[in-house]
């Protein structure tokens, strides 16, 4: 019965998807799938394209199951947090899938910047941008939303622009214990509130308890924040008033299960959408890691992720190039939402309790986020039925070792205690290999066939493929460079012709023109460059490592002009000042300024892997940075750090090793600081002497 379920939802997934254009053409596509929970299943597309890599993740889920439950998670359920692991909200809510969401005030408060529904009850009110929703009988909006009320003090009328709407700017917003401690605002006036009777914890009446001092950090509860308008109209509240909080929109929030913001729409009935005045407009122009909710018109719902800005990895797709393999999946709808180092999807493996990452986040690590949209299966718990046994496939060449993890589970798939019986299994044909005492699959000779699992009254069967050739080998880390003496350890990926990876053994060919190389793949680095080479069967691939580093000058041009934001903002750019090759850079972040950019691209030698250069700075703390553009038309930023120094000093920037060459130093800026740390005075920095760092003596 399991078989089945899986079999129908994997069908609602195509194996070899076929986006239309902009998408890149594609070469291969290894696809896998899992089942997860009744209704619930993930696959991965593993592809190559004419363009890189690309990994894409996607979980669907049948809102038409009844077990399948949808919701949001708030980041340590709080509006104001540090932020929150994706994975750690799946597990602290018993989640079985689940993808980051809204794009939020990084680094500062966290708060989201869109609506949030939680648990049927508004917690955030909705920005300008669209927003993902699901309403209490499971139809799914994909669209922008509006929220509009009226609040009355006593008997004066006031606008009600939402809930945890801080400051508010014209009227009166609803602050409750979801939103945190409130901070610190003059121009706010607040009053402390009893519930009285109210509808999904927001909308209805209350009672002032007391009005408190805004300059003071005020603890969760529930609290009028008034606008330095409403306050000249309503003057102070007085104690015992009763508030009436009331929604005039037709939005009809309290018909909402969950919502989460994001945007922008990227398709509607089935056709490319283009949202006026989309968030992230120029991310959308680059191939970046991107997250998505899509809707198809059979009630399916799928969560996609993409990964990107690791050109060995997965390139990541332009918001054109998503919305066509979304086209090629059979959405109608699809909603965007925050990408790059936040994209992270989660879900369950078969046999484990809580659901795990399954993309790799392009800052190396996952990111805490604010929010995200999260699946949960309220299937009954039963009695073991299912083996489930990790790789689901085994792909070997002889000689190599695969690790074998068992597990139990019921029907839904839920982890439960295995029946009693020890562990056996045989291939068959027996020539494929043997499974050892500490559960390793040894790959003998090549062959197609299956490896039979079998643990009390559990059994399962494991298909395998032994191969003596491959399609395709890749060595990593790419284009190294090392010190002389320096040590490395090289892996070896190797691929069939359907893109699929392949074990190796752990021992290999492996050979090297200069230094020294192991059978494990561990380099040392001679005096000179290498060219470091791996023979499997009788394929061979090569990489060439580079040792040591030299300096080369960089002209910089007189191309450079001056970008900030908000735009046309204060600053300047002039050339030789305060000397004959100096270009310096002015800025005033007294007001609104947040950054001041010399833009203007200028091609890097392929080889570069750093740059030095001379910076006058101001003293003042603002955050210097350069900005690249690489080869796959991605800007990649690089911190030099806060500017702290009055004078001339050297400073250093390294490139990361995955930059995609050949790339352009596309601006050199400064910021008005880093997460919550400002500054509020005007300065300028300047800078000479700038060399690039070069791969090689």
């Amino acid at each position: 019965m399991l078989s089945l379920v899986a079999l129908l939802l994997a069908a609602a997934l195509p194996a070899a998807p076929a986006p239309p254009q902009p998408f890149p053409h594609i070469l291969t596509d290894a696809f896998t799938f899992e089942f997860v929970a009744p209704g619930v299943s993930y696959a991965e597309y593993a592809m190559q394209t004419k363009d890189g890599p690309l990994e894409v993740y996607v979980v669907a889920a049948d809102t038409r199951e009844p077990t399948v439950r949808i919701d949001s998670v708030l980041a340590n359920d709080s509006l104001i947090s540090r932020g929150e692991l994706p994975t750690t909200m799946a597990a602290r809510t018993g989640a079985v899938a689940g993808i980051n969401a809204d794009y939020f005030d990084i680094g500062n408060t966290n708060v989201p910047l869109g609506v949030v529904v939680h648990g049927g009850q508004l917690v955030h009110t909705p920005n300008a941008h669209s927003a993902f929703a699901i309403t209490r009988d499971r139809q799914i909006l994909m669209s922008q939303l509006r929220f509009s009320g009226t609040a009355q003090v006593g008997t004066i009328p006031l606008p009600f622009e939402g809930i945890n709407e801080w400051p508010p700017r014209v009227g009166v917003s609803l602050i409750t214990p979801a939103f945190g401690s409130l901070p610190v605002s003059a121009a706010v006036m607040v009053a402390q509130l009893t519930p009285l009777d109210v509808v999904g914890a927001t909308v209805g009446r209350y009672r002032i308890q007391s009005v408190a001092n805004s300059g003071d950090h005020l603890p969760r509860g529930y609290w009028l924040a008034i606008s330095d308008s409403a306050a000249q109209t309503l003057g102070t509240p007085q104690t015992g008033d009763v508030v009436t909080l009331s929604e005039t929109s037709t939005t009809g929030f309290a018909n909402f299960a969950a919502a989460v913001g994001g945007g922008p729409l990227l398709l509607h009935q089935g056709a490319r959408y283009y949202e006026e005045n989309a968030p992230a407009a120029a991310e959308g122009r680059t191939r970046i890691p991107i997250s998505a909710a899509a809707l198809r018109s059979d009630g399916m719902l799928l969560l996609v992720e993409v990964d990107g800005r690791e050109p060995f990895h997965s390139i990541g797709l332009t918001r054109d190039e998503f919305t066509s393999f979304l086209l090629g999946l059979g959405v109608t709808e699809a909603i965007s939402f925050d990408g790059g180092g936040s994209s992270a999807i989660v879900a369950r493996r078969l046999g484990d309790r809580n659901a795990a990452l399954r993309n790799e986040p392009s800052d190396g690590v996952e990111r805490p986020v604010a929010d995200g949209l999260f699946i949960y299966s309220d299937a009954p718990y039963g009695q073991a039925a299912r083996l489930a046994i990790h790789p689901n496939v085994i792909r070997a060449f002889p000689g190599a070792i695969v690790s074998i993890a068992t597990a139990a589970t019921d029907n839904a798939g839920h982890p439960v205690v295995p029946s009693a019986g020890s562990l056996h299994a045989h291939a068959s044909p027996a020539a494929l290999g043997t499974l050892d005492n500490e559960n390793r699959f040894l790959a003998a000779s090549a062959g197609e066939g299956t490896l039979h699992v079998v643990r009390g009254a559990l059994f399962a069967d494991v298909p395998v493929h032994i191969v003596d050739r491959a399609a395709r080998i890749q060595i990593t880390p790419r284009h190294l460079n090392v010190r002389a003496g320096q040590t490395q350890r090289f892996e070896v990926h190797a691929y069939d012709s359907s893109g699929y990876q392949l074990a190796v053994p752990a021992q290999l060919a492996w050979s090297t023109s200069s230094g020294h190389i192991s059978g494990d793949g561990i380099f040392t680095a001679g005096d000179g460059n290498a060219t470091v080479a791996v023979r499997i069967g009788d394929s061979t691939s090569r990489e060439t490592v580079t040792v040591g580093e030299h300096e080369q000058e960089f002209q910089m041009g007189t191309q450079w002009h001056l970008t900030t934001v908000p735009a046309d903002g204060p600053g300047d750019l002039t050339f030789g000042t305060p000397c004959s090759v100096c270009i310096q850079l002015s800025y005033d972040f007294t007001d609104t300024e947040r950054d001041a950019t010399m833009a203007g691209n200028r091609p890097l030698p392929e080889q570069a892997i750093g740059l030095r250069l001379d910076v006058n700075g101001d003293g003042n703390g603002e955050v210097m940075r350069i900005s690249l553009l690489n080869a796959i038309n991605e800007r990649v930023y690089l911190t030099v750090g806060p500017v702290t120094w009055h004078g001339w000093q050297s400073k250093e920037v390294r490139f990361p090793t995955s930059l995609a060459v050949p790339a352009q130093l596309h601006s050199i800026y400064v910021l008005n600081g880093l997460g919550s740390t400002r500054i509020h005075t005007a300065g300028s920095i300047a800078i000479r002497n700038v060399r690039v760092i070069l791969a090689g003596k």
